[in-house]
């Protein structure tokens, strides 16, 4: 008896290290990497845009909500391929503006690039800033952008007028796919029996 119970014994600690290692969980399995859906060729997020404006942008004239047109001053190229030439058009908007009131407080604006198309295809923009628009710019004007904000070069008295040709860049909102567009399955026309002829006299 002594005999038999040392063997069952030792067949329960031999099966010890089993049990022990079926009760480890199961490693989890390594999540796959999250592909672009954006396929080539691809304008990606974050891609610059070089615009200019094409119509005068005034804290005098304009109001908050306003839209105006800018266009690109370069052509448009995706993976060294040329997508569209220079000078499409571009729909800004006016974000915030005011005039210049009582007391000495100047005009206050706030311009944004909104999207252009190209190819059917909707390019959002977003992040816009305005440089200088290529003409001669006096020192005051220049040292005064310091202290007063970026728009000083563009004050006329108490207003902002920004005139056209000011340059600017925006970036790509989010990725455009510019692959081909897949042609879509012709409809099956359905079968039609053939005529019955008609009977003999």
């Amino acid at each position: 008896m002594p005999v038999m119970l040392l063997r069952l014994v030792a067949c329960l600690l031999a099966l010890l290290p089993c049990a022990a290692i079926a009760q480890d969980p199961a490693p989890q399995p390594i999540p796959a990497p999250v592909e672009t859906t954006c396929a080539a060729p691809c304008l990606h997020a974050g891609t610059v845009i070089d615009l200019e404006l094409a119509e005068v942008v005034s804290s005098l004239r304009n109001q908050r909500g306003d839209r105006y047109a800018l266009r690109t001053t370069s052509p448009l190229v995706i993976d060294g391929q040329v997508v569209a030439p220079a000078g499409l058009e571009v729909e800004g908007a006016v974000v915030h503006a005011n005039k210049s009131r009582s007391g000495g407080q100047a005009g206050e604006l706030l311009l944004a690039a909104r999207r252009f198309e190209v190819e059917g295809r909707v390019v959002p923009l977003k992040g816009m800033k305005l440089g200088a628009s290529g003409r001669d710019r006096s020192n005051e004007a220049l040292a005064a952008s310091f202290v007063i904000g970026p728009f000083a070069m563009f004050m006329r008295g108490k207003e902002i007028e920004i005139p056209v040709g000011t340059l600017a860049h925006a970036k790509v909102a989010s990725d455009v796919s510019f692959a081909p567009a897949s042609p879509q399955n012709a409809e099956t026309l359905p079968e039609t029996a053939p005529p019955t002829p008609a009977p003999l006299d």
